[in-house]
């Protein structure tokens, strides 16, 4: 088996065992969820830096990475699959969106019909 590959299945079962996901784990080391997944495919190389920083988000261990799996042992399961539900939204607006209509300088709200804007 490839470094790359040994590391990656390392990776993902430290993870799995931890019950992280790609994004929780991947938010903690502070790197994207996506070269997270290349690495424990085996398809991207790893800095000594991130790696150092999954270990401990892992705890464990550098050389826990580099330990070869035994002949004939099964990949690590995968957590549960799909995507976690969405939050509901509460009644709160997006923090920039006006409460109400914006205040012109004569103090109108602007909803006067026969208002219109002068072309300068």
């Amino acid at each position: 088996m490839e470094g790359r590959k040994i590391v990656g299945w390392n990776v993902r079962k430290l993870r799995a065992a931890k019950g992280l996901t790609l994004e929780d784990l991947a938010a903690r080391a502070e790197t994207e969820p996506s070269h997270l997944a290349k690495l424990e495919r085996g398809q991207i190389n790893a800095t000594v830096d991130l790696l150092d920083r999954l270990t401990k988000q892992l705890g464990a261990k550098l050389a826990d990475l580099t330990v070869e799996p035994k002949p004939g042992e099964t990949p690590p399961a995968p957590l549960k699959a799909g995507r976690r539900p969405r939050k509901q939204p509460t009644a709160a607006k997006h923090p920039f969106a006006p409460t109400e209509p914006p205040t012109r300088r004569d103090g109108s709200r602007g909803t006067d019909p026969t208002h219109t804007r002068r072309n300068k």
